[in-house]
């Protein structure tokens, strides 16, 4: 994983789903949590080492 600028379709699309939907789903299925959950916890750890 690396930072990017590209959007979450583009990114979706990079991965090889169809839609956002089918990703989404297959991230909480492999990792327990949303997307943007994933996103919120990882925001908030590198906040606080700041």
């Amino acid at each position: 994983m690396e930072h990017t600028d590209d959007s979450m379709e583009k990114i979706v699309s990079k991965c090889g789903f169809k839609d956002t939907a089918a990703f989404n789903s297959v991230f909480k299925f492999s990792f327990g949590i949303t997307p943007t959950d994933y996103l919120n916890i990882i925001s908030k750890m590198f906040k606080n080492k700041v």
